[in-house]
Order: C-alpha cells, then structure tokens, then sequence
C-alpha cells in the first residue's frame, strides 16, 4: 500500500523497526551461546529487509 498512497508511509515504520530488533536478538543470542544461529539465515534475512525497507521510505 505504500508504493499506492505514499502518506501511509508510517505504517512500514514498525514492521522495519521489528525487523531491525529481531536482527539484533538474532546476533546477541548467537553471540552469547547459541552459536547455531549464526549459520541460520534469519538474521541475514531480518537485517536486510529493515535496510532495504528503510531505503525505499520516502
């Protein structure tokens, strides 16, 4: 909806700003123990949707 009705923007906001967060839950558990969940590509995944989400916001 967002690439219809640019004003709507703000609603993205929290799925990127939950992206961004699940990332770095992602990163601190594989960094404090969990080292299988560096190998898994949620983090990856996570990360890139919340850059590239962030760069296509007006």
């Amino acid at each position: 909806m967002v690439a219809v009705s640019p004003e709507l923007a703000l609603m993205s906001y929290p799925i990127l700003l939950g992206n961004g967060m699940g990332s770095v839950i992602f990163l601190w558990l594989s960094l404090t123990g969990q080292v299988g969940l560096i190998k898994l590509p949620g983090m990856y995944m996570m990360f890139s949707t919340a850059v590239l989400g962030s760069v296509g916001l007006p």
